[in-house]
């Protein structure tokens, strides 16, 4: 009984216990539920997406605020609403939201993108999960953000694919263990035959899809860049196969988790730059060995180029002056075509042409030295001066022979029909002297012009020295003492003995006036040899003039053989002395250069054709004796003064002088007495008509008819007019008339 009671007690116990234990059991797991309700609401209602709960009959039975919101009604008002109205909430594309699949597998994604009041697109994300009971749990989340820039990151990659794609060069992008992850169109079409794969190689290993030679000169630059060694590499490569060799830049940059690879080919540059070379050694080959003087400089006028002309010509090398300003201290003009004088080494000027092209960075100057040119274009310049006061002179000349003709014809007379011995006929003398002077100057200013009649001839220099030089004794005083150094050895020369003594005559002249306070004078013969200025071959004669005046500067040797150039005071000189002097020598086919420095004398040195062998002298014809005639003359002459001394001069000698002005009086006075004119003596220049012409016209019609022809001018003239026949050059004497006449008309020249 007691043990019963005792067992009864401890069941009790233990019932109470377990009882007990079930009790805080269900506590603990009620307070686990309500915290995890606690947990879930918190979430549901803090939560940015927009959740339904709905029940076995697709009913409302609970929504958390941005639920409401996204509604738009009081929660309330929401709770109990079948799926059918909450479709309509979100619009027609609400009825995208369709829970049938949920059936089968518990979870249902979807998105519905529908226009918002606002114009733009919104996108919703709609989140669907069965619930327990039979329900579901609906959630919505506005995801147009993200899709934009889903969108954004997907228009940039294909932006940055077709930029890659653009580019010639074949770029691949690799991840850090060297595995393609993207290739560009020219990647593409690179592909070497037999690895070429639909992907082009994306998502192999780069060493599998590369020929052997890439791999080889890529390997390096790849490795090292992913491995962090190099931040960058760049090289250069070649490839060799059956198209040759083709050459390859490699570029290999890093990237966060890889790297890009650009492979440029770079063959027709290297074939242009083979060329390029080929030509800048042409062009450098061209410039060295061009004989002009080329050179190149900045905008700030230092020299960058400098070929050996250049250097020949400004005495510069090219070390000496490469890198540093040009050497004259300041640019030459900038324009394409300018003319300067420029300094050289040796401290001597050039003039010089330029012209100039416009290089990057600077210019560079073709020149061309005119150094040479220029003078022989002063010495042009002076020789048409000359030319041209010849002409004028020449001019002078013819006229003032045709007045001195008439001076020395009835000089001539009045000294015959005078008292002999008389005061009248000493005076007639005298004008005829003064006449023969006035001729003399005529001879002075035809040489000047080169029109002088002369009679060239073998003559012997040093004869003709010494002649000229008694007649020096009383032309240069007593305080100008002259000396002669000839060799006997010079071989004679071809000249006008008259000019040669001239020529002596004024160089002495010259010289006495540079020696005021008296001094030396020599007179030095030389050669045979030949010109200094090489202009002219064959062998020369040297006359050297030497004197010990005040000699001259530069500016004065530039203009001493100018006519009427003279560095006396007014009326004390006419400056034809050494311009007639030029104009001898030159017409002697000789040459004539002169030196003097200030306060050291004067050197003129003067070149005559030399002849070979010795020539003997020919003796000059007698003067004429005025032999008379009978037959009748027809004179044609313009200047009244010469017809009446002709007229007169041929009648007092016998013979029937016909005289005619014009033309027209000619043929009139040749008609009347065609039979009996023996002779035409014509003018050879006479207005309105051709002398010649007419000459040849009247021995048609009068065979055995003989023709004289009178001028200032020399013989040339007859050329000049297309005439040839007997020339009589005026001043002429009537004696000298009278004999060339007699002599035409006996048969003779």
């Amino acid at each position: 009984m007691e043990l019963t009671s005792a067992w009864l007690i401890a069941g009790s116990a233990l019932f109470a216990l377990g009882l007990l234990g079930g009790v805080a059991y269900l506590l603990r797991v009620d307070r686990l539920r309500r915290r995890a309700e606690s947990h879930y609401r918190g979430l549901f209602e803090n939560s940015f997406d927009a959740v339904f709960v709905l029940d076995a009959q697709n009913r409302i039975v609970d929504a958390n605020p941005r639920a409401v919101a996204l509604v738009g009604e009081s929660k309330a008002t929401i709770l109990g609403w079948d799926l059918a109205k909450l479709r309509g909430l979100i619009g027609e594309y609400g009825s995208q939201v369709d829970l049938s699949d949920l059936g089968r597998e518990g979870v249902l994604r979807n998105s519905v993108t529908f226009p918002s009041p606002g114009g733009a697109p919104r996108t919703l994300e709609i989140c669907a999960t069965r619930t327990p009971g039979g329900g579901c749990q609906v959630a919505l989340r506005e995801i147009t953000e993200a899709r934009l820039y889903e969108q954004s990151l997907r228009n940039k990659a294909e932006t940055l694919q077709a930029i890659i794609d653009a580019v010639p060069a074949e770029i691949a992008v690799v991840d850090q263990q060297g595995m393609i992850l993207q290739v560009n169109h020219a990647w593409r079409g690179s592909m070497p035959p037999g690895k070429a794969t639909p992907n082009a190689g994306v998502g192999l290993a780069y060493a599998e899809v590369r020929a052997a030679d890439d791999l080889e000169a890529v390997g390096e630059g790849l490795g090292s860049v992913l491995a962090g060694r190099v931040s960058h590499f760049d090289r250069e490569y070649a490839v060799t196969g059956r198209q040759g060799i083709r050459w390859y830049r490699l570029l290999v940059s890093p990237l966060p988790d890889g790297a890009v690879v650009m492979h440029i080919e770079t063959t027709d540059q290297h074939f242009t730059a083979a060329l390029l070379e080929k030509a800048n050694e042409t062009l450098q080959a061209i410039i060295e060995g061009s004989p002009l003087p080329i050179f190149a400089l900045t905008h700030d006028g230092v020299v960058t180029s400098w070929n050996a002309s250049a250097a020949a010509l400004f005495g510069w090398t090219a070390e000496e002056v490469l890198g540093d300003l040009v050497p004259w201290g300041w640019p030459l003009p900038k324009g394409e075509r300018s003319e300067a004088t420029v300094k050289t080494k040796s401290g001597g000027q050039v003039e010089i042409r330029c012209w100039t092209r416009a290089l990057h960075g600077g210019y560079v100057r073709i020149c061309e030295d005119l150094t040479e040119t220029k003078r022989l274009e002063r010495q042009l310049q002076q020789s048409q001066k000359m030319e041209a006061v010849g002409q004028l002179a020449g001019g002078v000349a013819h006229e003032f022979s045709n007045l001195l003709t008439v001076i020395l014809g009835f000089g001539h007379v009045l000294t015959s029909e005078l008292e002999e011995g008389s005061a009248h006929q000493a005076n007639a003398y005298e004008v005829v002297r003064a006449a023969e002077r006035g001729a003399g100057l005529t001879r002075q200013l035809l040489a000047l012009g080169r029109r002088q009649v002369v009679e060239p001839r073998a003559i012997d220099l040093n004869e003709t020295v010494l002649n000229v030089g008694r007649m020096l004794e009383h032309v240069l005083g007593e305080q100008i003492h002259w000396q002669s150094e000839l060799d006997a050895t010079v071989p004679q020369i071809f000249a006008d003995p008259g000019q040669v003594e001239q020529v002596i005559l004024n160089l002495a002249l010259n010289a006495k006036d540079a020696m005021p306070s008296g001094g030396t004078l020599t007179l030095r013969t030389s050669g045979p040899e030949a010109l200094p200025s090489g202009q002219a071959g064959g062998d020369f004669v040297r006359l050297t003039v030497i004197d010990e005046g005040h000699g001259m500067s530069d500016e004065v040797k530039t203009h001493i053989f100018e006519p009427f150039f003279t560095t006396k005071a007014p009326g004390q000189g006419t400056g034809l002395g050494l311009a007639m002097v030029y104009g001898i020598v030159r017409k002697s086919g000789g040459e004539i250069n002169v030196q003097s420095v200030t306060g050291q004398g004067t050197r003129f040195d003067v070149f005559f054709p030399a002849l070979r062998p010795r020539m003997e002298e020919q003796p000059r014809a007698a003067a004429g004796v005025g032999r008379r005639g009978s037959e009748m003359i027809l004179v044609l002459e313009d200047e009244a003064g010469v017809r009446d001394l002709l007229r007169d001069s041929l009648e007092r000698r016998g013979y029937r002088v016909l005289t005619a002005a014009t033309f027209a009086e000619a043929r009139t006075l040749f008609e009347r007495h065609r039979r009996e004119i023996s002779l035409l003596l014509t003018d050879v220049i006479v207005p309105q008509g051709n002398v010649g012409e007419m000459a040849r016209e009247f021995e048609g019609r009068q065979p055995g008819l003989r023709v004289i022809y009178m001028s200032g001018y020399p013989e040339s003239v007859l050329e000049q007019q297309r005439i040839s026949g007997v020339f009589l050059p005026k001043p002429f004497t009537p004696g000298e008339l009278a004999d060339r006449l007699r002599s035409v008309l006996d048969g003779g020249k």
